[in-house]
Protein backbone atom coordinates (compact mmCIF):
# COMPACT_ATOMS: atom_id res chain seq x y z
CA UNK A 1 0.00 0.00 0.00
CA UNK A 2 2.90 2.56 0.72
CA UNK A 3 4.18 1.93 -2.56
CA UNK A 4 1.41 3.21 -4.57
CA UNK A 5 0.77 7.11 -5.59
CA UNK A 6 -3.48 6.96 -4.05
CA UNK A 7 -4.56 9.07 -1.13
CA UNK A 8 -4.54 6.84 1.88
CA UNK A 9 -6.63 7.83 5.22
CA UNK A 10 -5.26 5.98 8.21
CA UNK A 11 -7.53 5.17 11.11
CA UNK A 12 -6.95 3.61 14.57
CA UNK A 13 -7.08 0.02 15.03
CA UNK A 14 -10.61 -1.36 15.80
CA UNK A 15 -12.26 2.25 16.06
CA UNK A 16 -15.14 2.09 14.10
CA UNK A 17 -16.23 5.72 14.47
CA UNK A 18 -12.60 6.88 13.35
CA UNK A 19 -12.82 4.52 10.52
CA UNK A 20 -16.10 5.96 9.83
CA UNK A 21 -14.34 9.60 9.75
CA UNK A 22 -11.43 8.42 7.40
CA UNK A 23 -14.12 6.86 4.92
CA UNK A 24 -16.52 10.04 4.74
CA UNK A 25 -13.29 12.13 4.21
CA UNK A 26 -12.43 9.84 1.22
CA UNK A 27 -15.51 10.06 -0.50
CA UNK A 28 -14.14 12.18 -3.33
CA UNK A 29 -11.36 9.14 -4.07
CA UNK A 30 -12.60 7.24 -6.86
CA UNK A 31 -12.34 3.69 -4.94
CA UNK A 32 -11.72 3.32 -1.37
CA UNK A 33 -9.64 0.00 -0.16
CA UNK A 34 -10.66 -0.71 3.68
CA UNK A 35 -7.38 -2.60 4.35
CA UNK A 36 -6.61 -4.62 8.06
CA UNK A 37 -5.20 -7.54 9.51
CA UNK A 38 -7.81 -10.43 10.62
CA UNK A 39 -5.56 -11.29 13.58
CA UNK A 40 -3.39 -8.55 14.60
CA UNK A 41 -0.46 -10.71 15.83
CA UNK A 42 1.07 -8.79 18.74
CA UNK A 43 -2.34 -8.59 20.91
CA UNK A 44 -4.13 -11.53 19.38
CA UNK A 45 -7.49 -9.48 18.55
CA UNK A 46 -9.52 -10.15 16.16
CA UNK A 47 -11.00 -7.14 13.19
CA UNK A 48 -14.27 -6.34 14.15
CA UNK A 49 -14.76 -7.71 10.49
CA UNK A 50 -18.69 -7.03 10.75
CA UNK A 51 -18.75 -3.54 11.62
CA UNK A 52 -15.85 -3.59 9.39
CA UNK A 53 -17.94 -4.67 6.13
CA UNK A 54 -20.95 -2.83 7.09
CA UNK A 55 -19.20 0.62 6.80
CA UNK A 56 -17.53 -0.64 3.31
CA UNK A 57 -21.20 -1.21 2.40
CA UNK A 58 -22.38 1.94 3.63
CA UNK A 59 -19.28 3.82 2.03
CA UNK A 60 -18.75 2.04 -1.39
CA UNK A 61 -15.61 0.57 0.01
CA UNK A 62 -13.60 -2.45 -1.38
CA UNK A 63 -12.37 -5.08 1.82
CA UNK A 64 -8.74 -6.45 2.37
CA UNK A 65 -8.24 -8.71 4.74
CA UNK A 66 -4.36 -9.82 5.77
CA UNK A 67 -5.22 -13.40 6.53
CA UNK A 68 -1.57 -14.34 7.66
CA UNK A 69 -2.58 -14.51 11.52
CA UNK A 70 -5.93 -16.39 11.14
CA UNK A 71 -5.70 -18.62 7.92
CA UNK A 72 -5.99 -22.35 9.21
CA UNK A 73 -6.80 -21.39 12.74
CA UNK A 74 -9.93 -19.18 12.98
CA UNK A 75 -13.15 -20.34 11.89
CA UNK A 76 -15.17 -23.65 11.88
CA UNK A 77 -12.83 -25.26 9.14
CA UNK A 78 -10.00 -22.54 10.10
CA UNK A 79 -10.69 -20.45 6.66
CA UNK A 80 -9.92 -17.04 8.62
CA UNK A 81 -12.00 -14.25 9.68
CA UNK A 82 -14.13 -14.13 6.05
CA UNK A 83 -15.26 -17.65 7.94
CA UNK A 84 -15.93 -16.42 11.44
CA UNK A 85 -17.76 -13.40 10.36
CA UNK A 86 -19.50 -15.50 7.21
CA UNK A 87 -17.93 -12.86 4.61
CA UNK A 88 -16.90 -15.73 2.28
CA UNK A 89 -17.42 -14.53 -1.19
CA UNK A 90 -18.14 -11.04 -0.03
CA UNK A 91 -13.91 -9.60 0.73
CA UNK A 92 -13.04 -8.41 -2.41
CA UNK A 93 -9.04 -8.91 -1.66
CA UNK A 94 -7.66 -12.04 0.30
CA UNK A 95 -3.95 -12.39 0.94
CA UNK A 96 -2.03 -14.76 3.61
CA UNK A 97 1.23 -16.39 4.08
CA UNK A 98 2.28 -20.05 4.32
CA UNK A 99 4.83 -19.44 7.05
CA UNK A 100 2.62 -19.18 9.74
CA UNK A 101 -0.13 -21.65 10.30
CA UNK A 102 0.94 -23.92 7.41
CA UNK A 103 4.11 -25.37 8.97
CA UNK A 104 6.50 -22.64 7.52
CA UNK A 105 5.98 -23.66 4.06
CA UNK A 106 7.61 -20.95 1.80
CA UNK A 107 5.13 -18.80 -0.69
CA UNK A 108 2.11 -16.38 0.20
CA UNK A 109 -1.40 -16.09 -2.15
CA UNK A 110 -3.36 -13.15 -2.71
CA UNK A 111 -7.13 -14.05 -3.55
CA UNK A 112 -10.19 -12.39 -5.35
CA UNK A 113 -13.79 -11.65 -4.99
CA UNK A 114 -15.07 -13.27 -8.71
CA UNK A 115 -17.01 -10.52 -10.35
CA UNK A 116 -19.12 -10.55 -13.45
CA UNK A 117 -19.55 -7.48 -15.00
Amino acid sequence: MRLCKAARYRYANADMQDLETQLQAAQAQRFRLIVTDGVFSMDGNVAPMDEIYALAQKYDAMVMIDESHSAGVVGRTGGGVTELFDLRGDVELITGTLGKAFGGAIGGFTTGKKRND
